[in-house]
């Protein structure tokens, strides 16, 4: 269920309640309806399981030696 002000910007509704984890992401707090969000959700990488440092590294290398790299499934690659 989404709040009344869900995908507008700029109304002062979305604040910081904490930080969390060991890079401090923000979690939100929509003063609207009392929910709690995480800044990375909705986003393509939102329960990403590496760093972004690694994931940041994969996308800028060539594909051919990335599918070697240790920790990622051959079957990810073909």
């Amino acid at each position: 269920m989404q709040g009344r002000d869900y995908g507008k910007y700029g109304l002062g509704n979305i604040t910081l309640k904490e930080r969390y984890g060991h890079k401090a992401k923000m979690l939100l707090l929509c003063r609207t309806c009392s929910r709690t969000f995480s800044e990375n959700r909705g986003k393509p990488f939102f329960r990403l399981r590496i760093s972004y440092e690694q994931l940041y590294k994969i996308l800028r290398s060539n594909p051919r030696p990335v599918r070697k790299h240790p920790g990622h499934s051959q079957g990810l690659w073909r």
